[in-house]
């Protein structure tokens, strides 16, 4: 079920201001700031999740979250094996790749998937696609994720278990649009069957605010990038403060509505090649019961 429909005219749009943000910035600055590539520069972030009556099978439970690497002019192909063998040596359960693996052009499709494929944990590793991975063709990106036998959720889940316990992991398409997401959370988490713990991967962190109406422990998304310039660090109970804040209701970090989580992620890479107190990340979420 994919309600995003993308016009020739809307592509070309995007090509527009992907050339401004890019090659024209990098020209400005007379290539010094593209130097410093995210994919380059990473860290790994850890955070805690207590969640509110976790059963004891997921005490502990870690999954790696890896978003928005934007494969392309800026985060290029021979920075994916140093990215990967990060993620790999976290050693988690569960890998969470939250979408806009590719920046522009499905050019780098191939080295991108022959990376992915080299991710490992005992639980499986999921994706879903963002906006990005719509910019050239994304039914030859979904076609290049199942010949390679990843796991791509496109408005479904992969039921688990784990320490005997059960749980879902569910994931949706792109979609910007408030209906359409609130559409592709329905179709998607509806069927799910009772389980102990339900995870949702989403690109757009406002999936949240329809995940909470369906027992969602856990939404995971990227897309914000955490805005990429932060002005005001998550300090003394006080929310950053930075250009996501212009765009998003969750533009990096930690939330909690009701008694479902959300983490977003400031992801690997970027569509524009400057990060200012808003280092790339790699997350990784160790849950525990509260």
């Amino acid at each position: 079920m994919n309600l995003v429909a993308e016009s020739d005219h809307w592509k070309s749009h995007h090509r527009l201001r992907h050339r401004v943000s890019t090659r024209a910035f990098n020209w400005l600055s007379r290539r010094r700031v593209i130097r410093h590539r995210p994919g380059e520069q990473f860290r790994i972030k850890r955070h805690a999740v207590a969640i509110a009556d976790l059963p004891a099978a997921f005490d502990g439970m870690t999954i790696a979250h890896l978003s928005d690497l934007h494969v392309g002019n800026i985060l290029r192909p021979d920075h994916l094996p140093a990215i990967v063998d990060a993620v790999n040596e976290v050693g988690a359960d569960l890998i969470a790749n939250t979408g806009d693996i590719l920046d522009h052009s499905n050019r780098y499709l191939p080295p991108a998937v022959e990376a992915l494929s080299q991710l490992e944990a005992p639980l499986g590793v999921y994706h879903v696609l963002g906006n990005h991975d719509y910019r050239d063709d994304a039914r030859v990106v979904r076609d290049a994720f199942g010949e390679a036998g990843l796991n791509l959720l496109v408005n479904t889940h992969a039921p688990l278990r784990h320490n005997g316990g059960a749980l879902a992991v569910a994931g949706i398409d792109w979609a910007g649009h408030p209906v359409n997401i609130r559409r592709l959370v329905r179709h998607t988490c509806e069927p799910i069957e009772p389980v102990d713990l339900r995870i949702l991967l989403a690109h757009h962190p406002h999936a949240l605010d329809t995940a909470v109406s369906y027992d969602v422990d856990l939404v995971l998304a990227g897309h914000t990038h955490g805005g990429q310039v932060v002005i005001r660090k998550n300090r003394g109970g006080r929310e950053s403060l930075g250009l996501g804040n212009m765009r998003w209701r969750y533009p990096q970090g930690h939330y909690v509505r009701r008694r479902t989580h959300l983490h977003v992620t400031n992801g690997v890479g970027g569509s524009f090649p400057l990060r200012f107190r808003c280092p790339a990340e790699i997350s990784v979420l160790e849950l525990r019961a509260r």
